[in-house]
């Protein structure tokens, strides 16, 4: 929702520069989310399987889960993220390429520590 709401704006006025950069943010997002749709329909093709797509559910507020499939006894949930960076995973840590931590703020354009 906040995409499109951006994307409105933007054709109405001239944003400041942290709505262009939350709009360029959330495009990647969405983009990411219809990458990751396709590749799990392609995936299930022909399979007993159930896949939700921006799942939205009230608990406390709303949660939304990008990605809900069903298959059999099982639930499996993805949360995309389309970032414009390489990383690695080791240890239940996210690192760069070159080795520094990554932390959640990274994804927003703030340097790693």
């Amino acid at each position: 929702m906040k995409l499109e709401q951006l994307q409105i704006l933007k054709c109405r006025t001239v944003g400041d520069g942290a709505d262009v950069n939350e709009l360029a943010n959330l495009k990647l997002g969405w983009e990411g989310e219809i990458q990751m749709d396709m590749m799990i329909d392609c995936a299930i093709r022909g399979r007993n399987c159930i896949h939700m797509k921006d799942y939205r559910f009230a608990v406390n507020g709303e949660v939304q889960i990008d990605n809900v499939l069903i298959a059999g006894d099982r639930i499996f949930t993805f949360e995309v993220k389309k970032y414009n960076f390489d990383l690695i995973y080791s240890d239940e840590v996210w690192t760069f390429t070159n080795g520094e931590k990554f932390k959640k703020s990274d994804a927003a354009g703030v340097t790693a520590e």
